[in-house]
């Protein structure tokens, strides 16, 4: 029963792009494009309905992109966003099949919402006077 079980390791080539700006002191914005290809990947799907591991070439690549402004001095907002996609090459035919959930996210966007009452808590070491608000769509 051990022995079919697959132990091989999944081996990946990793590529990330990005870049960073700073715009009038008042604006953060970043973004990155990713891209991940394997020989032998491993993902779930379902066969005779059980689960078990597709082993197969695999490629997952998406992008990742932030936005922070400062509105006030004591008030800041920004928001994030999260996309990828992975696909799967079954049979040696074309990239035609996706990977499962399981392993792939769906995008994902968030918002905050950073206020200090005043100016001078700021400087207080332990900030818990913040408030924060994260809300995922």
């Amino acid at each position: 029963m051990l022995s079919k079980i697959s132990t091989d390791p999944v081996k990946t080539n990793n590529f990330e792009v990005g870049f960073y700006s700073s715009l009038f002191d008042r604006i953060e914005l970043n973004a990155s494009y990713f891209h991940t290809y394997s020989k032998l990947g491993s993902d779930l799907k379902i066969e005779n309905g059980f689960w078990v591991v597709n082993r197969t070439l695999q490629k997952v690549y998406g992008v990742e992109m932030s936005l922070d402004a400062k509105i006030l001095d004591n008030l800041k907002a920004g928001g994030s966003f999260v996309w990828m996609e992975g696909k799967v090459k079954n049979n040696g035919s074309d990239w035609d099949g996706y990977m499962s959930n399981l392993s792939i996210p769906a995008p994902k966007t968030t918002f905050h919402v950073r206020y200090n009452p005043c100016a001078c808590i700021a400087t207080l070491p332990n900030k818990t006077n913040n408030v924060a608000k994260i809300i995922d769509l």
